[in-house]
């Protein structure tokens, strides 16, 4: 049997089917909201959409919505080409440009966008700070200005070619004694320079109007041949050059006057006096008067002779003669003097030859005379 319909209207107080109805909707948690206008306020999760993929014949994204950048534009959509690349347009008063690739080999003439910098002769000095916004710089032909960071080490490489340095006139220090040198300093400091023994090169020593000192023996091996050619050597005169004469340890002093001071010295050997008579010589008769020199050397000092009537007397110092004497009768006597300086060696011999000229026999002597060192 059909039961009667129930009042559940809002107020319970009329039938539902003309009239609206109140639901409370909850999970018995929380309740469902209805908004004002009887929209529902809705959280949708990814798994709870099905949607399909976007499909380029079939939908359109809307990415920029004005043509202005301050939004007064009309609604536009962006172009794409047959390719999907993004049509832009390039604002007015820029140019276009070319795209090059890595590697690509440099036309003639590049024809795109140019980077600017700015002109800056003196390099003027800023100030920022960090996180500030800073321009290029370049001189007056366009070279940027690019400053080392000297607080870090610095590597130079050469790339197989030569480095040149110039010190602008002024001087480079090394950083190692033993190549920082300035003229001389002490044998730890000084520059060395050891040249091969086997150096096919030539060294060139310029005196700078000085002079050259080698220490020691100079060794030279194999046979060296100096040309008049190769020598540059001027005349000496008594203006400019001094020349020392000496004997190895002692030098000759001269004066002021040009003098030179001379101390004649005695012998210290033995006084000789070789005394030797040639009694009743026949005529032209010859006797000979040999003093021969002992150990040591003989200083002669002269040769004395006397004869009674005319004689010639014939000195002779190691076979060669050195003087010669004449007697008489109004001239009975004599004597020849041996230079300065003269010495013979030991066992070397001075002789008189004793000669009579006149007619009949006669005596005749002789004395040889000097000093046995």
């Amino acid at each position: 049997m059909a039961r009667d319909s129930q009042p559940i209207s809002k107020d319970l107080d009329v039938n539902s089917a003309s009239h609206v109805m109140f639901f409370n909707l909850s999970d018995e948690t929380n309740s469902l909201a209805i908004n004002a206008a009887g929209s529902i306020n809705a959280i949708v999760t990814a798994t709870d959409l099905d949607i399909r993929n976007l499909s380029e014949t079939t939908d359109q994204v809307l990415i920029f919505a004005n043509t202005v950048k301050d939004g007064t534009g009309t609604d536009l959509v962006p172009l794409l080409d047959a390719d999907g690349h993004l049509q832009v347009d390039i604002l007015s008063g820029a140019t276009g440009g070319t795209e090059y690739n890595e590697d690509d080999a440099t036309p003639v003439i590049i024809v795109g966008n140019a980077n600017l910098i700015e002109r800056d002769d003196v390099l003027s000095a800023v100030t920022p700070v960090e996180g500030d916004w800073l321009g290029q710089r370049g001189n007056a032909r366009g070279a940027m200005w690019v400053e080392l960071d000297l607080t870090n080490d610095v590597t130079i490489a050469d790339g197989g070619n030569v480095i040149s340095i110039d010190d602008a006139g002024g001087s480079l220090t090394v950083d190692n004694a033993a190549l920082a040198v300035v003229g001389g300093g002490v044998e730890a400091t000084a520059l060395r320079v050891t040249i091969a023994n086997d150096s096919t090169g030539v060294v060139t020593i310029d005196d700078g109007g000085g002079s050259i000192t080698v220490d020691g023996t100079v060794a030279i091996s194999g046979t060296v041949t100096v040309t008049a050619t190769d020598l540059d050597i001027r005349d000496l005169t008594h203006v400019s050059d001094s020349v020392k004469v000496g004997d190895g340890t002692n030098f000759i002093a001269v004066n002021a006057d040009g003098s030179v001071n001379v101390v004649t010295q005695t012998s210290s050997g033995a006084a000789i006096n070789s005394y030797s008579q040639a009694a009743a010589l026949a005529s032209a008769g010859i006797s000979n008067h040999d003093f021969t020199a002992a150990g040591g050397t003989f200083e002669p000092t002269g040769v004395s002779v006397s004869g009674e009537s005319l004689g010639s007397y014939e000195i002779l110092v190691n076979a060669v003669t050195v003087g010669f004497l004449r007697t008489s009768v109004e001239h009975p006597n004599d004597h020849f003097t041996f230079a300065d300086g003269t010495v013979i060696a030991a066992l070397q011999v001075v002789r008189v030859i004793r000669t009579n000229d006149s007619n009949k026999a006669h005596s005749f002597e002789s004395t040889i005379k000097g000093n046995q060192n």
